[in-house]
């Protein structure tokens, strides 16, 4: 099977199914965006780090560390009672905290979304108060602010102690004043160094709010982006189930499909026309009668027997209007005339132009040198009487006394369910009737003007 078949199949053949399922999700998210509330985003500056990422990856992990931080439950408690939010929890706020740096710096902005541009102002500006506190060692308690003090009051100290030893080292006259100094100044350093550390430790400066938010603005909608993803998914779970059917019940695509299965000719495709108000009609190419004489010659079969899927009864529409186009004495003469079939189902004659009626690739059987054609077509040993009915009539004709030779023609539309590829062959098989070739039957023609 080709490709381009198998896309006939799957796309076309089940193009409603695609459509439902591809528009379905669409519309639910439209429908969904345009029931929610308008909403406003504030924005503020936080430096996440003092230290300048070298790479993306590592700017990656600032942002990360910092995104984990700022949207965790405890961290949004506090951000909703600094902004004083009566009302709200952090589960509110789940989907509408989102971070993002700006290339590759320690710098992120924080955006907060919420239907009300107080709220997200409010909330945004606390939450980025309590990203910047956290990475900063969190709130103090009165323990690390009495070591604080502690601590600082030794710094000051030691400094000032510092200080003095220097300028006594200045001063030394003696090589013991000098070493003795030199030693108590180095044991000073030490101290200093330590203290320093301990400060260092429980009083970091890595992170700060740069910019605080100073109002909400319209949020970004993102109807359009979750619209498309939505289509998207849609007709991608359309594709599967539309595979998934076809191998269920699989298809033939076409009639060109369908002869190479059963190794039969194709002899061309005919097309109805006609609608409530006007008698069906069946339009044929010269082309294809051409081919179905020509075949029939080379069968010589002297009945022809039509079959194939046919849940609307059109095959003895076509077998009716058949035998007359095939039979030579019944064959279209000069003059545009040929043999169609009104609503009752009797054939006439009519003046219809043939240049509509038997399409322009042979420019119409009444057009010069298309006669000649059809004539030059026309097997010297032809049959006189050709017999064509649907096979679906055979059980209750009156076939006393009948001894022609049968043949099988087989008319199918597009996408035929492929058991009657299974049938056919069996059918051949079990009556030896040759299949004399296969006919694609397009789908009906729409009521148009002239028709």
């Amino acid at each position: 099977m080709e490709l381009n078949e198998a896309l006939h199949r799957v796309v076309v053949g089940h193009w409603r199914l695609l459509l439902v399922l591809t528009l379905l999700p669409v519309l639910v998210v439209v429908g969904l965006q345009l029931r929610s509330h308008p909403g406003y985003a504030a924005t503020s500056r936080v430096q996440v780090s003092d230290q300048t990422p070298t790479t993306t990856t590592e700017a990656d992990a600032v942002l990360s560390r910092a995104q984990a931080i700022a949207t965790s439950t405890s961290i949004v408690q506090r951000a909703i009672w600094d902004a004083h939010l009566t009302g709200h929890v952090p589960a509110d706020f789940a989907h509408e905290i989102k971070l993002s740096r700006i290339g590759t710096s320690a710098v992120v902005n924080l955006t907060v979304t919420d239907r009300s541009p107080a709220v997200a102002t409010g909330l945004d500006s606390g939450l980025a108060k309590e990203l910047a506190n956290y990475l900063n060692g969190g709130p103090k308690t009165t323990a690390d602010t009495a070591l604080i003090n502690q601590l600082t009051a030794q710094e000051h100290s030691l400094l000032a102690q510092r200080s003095q030893l220097a300028a006594q080292l200045a001063l030394a006259q003696s090589p013991a004043d000098h070493a003795r100094l030199s030693a108590q100044l180095g044991s000073v350093d030490q101290q200093l160094g330590g203290v320093q550390s301990l400060l260092s430790g429980l009083n970091p400066t890595t992170a700060a709010v740069i910019a605080a938010p100073t109002g909400a603005g319209r949020a970004h909608s993102a109807l359009v982006t979750d619209a498309v993803l939505a289509g998207l998914l849609g007709l991608v779970t359309g594709l599967l189930a539309a595979t998934v059917l076809e191998t269920l019940r699989p298809r033939v695509a076409d009639a060109e499909a369908f002869s190479r299965e059963i190794g039969a000719p194709l002899l061309g495709a005919v097309r109805l026309r006609g609608g409530r108000r006007h008698p069906q009609q069946l339009v044929v190419p010269a082309d294809t009668l051409i081919s179905a004489r020509r075949a029939v010659a080379r069968s010589r079969v002297e009945s022809l027997l039509l079959t194939g899927p046919d849940p609307d009864g059109r095959l003895a529409l076509v077998a009716r209007e058949f035998e007359a186009l095939l039979t030579p004495a019944q064959q279209p003469g000069h003059g545009g005339e040929h043999s169609t079939l009104n609503g009752a189902g009797t054939g006439h004659r009519t003046n219809l132009r043939a240049a509509d009626e038997w399409g322009v690739s042979v420019d119409g059987v009444g057009q010069p040198g298309t006669q000649r054609l059809m004539e030059a077509a026309e097997p010297a040993g032809a049959t006189a009487l050709l017999r064509v009915r649907a096979l679906a009539d055979l059980p209750g004709a009156d076939r006393r006394g009948d001894d022609r030779r049968e043949g099988l023609l087989v008319v199918v539309p597009d996408l035929a369910p492929h058991r009657e590829v299974r049938r056919i062959r069996q059918l051949a098989d079990s009556t030896g009737w040759p299949v004399v070739g296969v006919l694609g039957l397009a789908a009906k023609d729409r009521e148009h003007k002239g028709s």
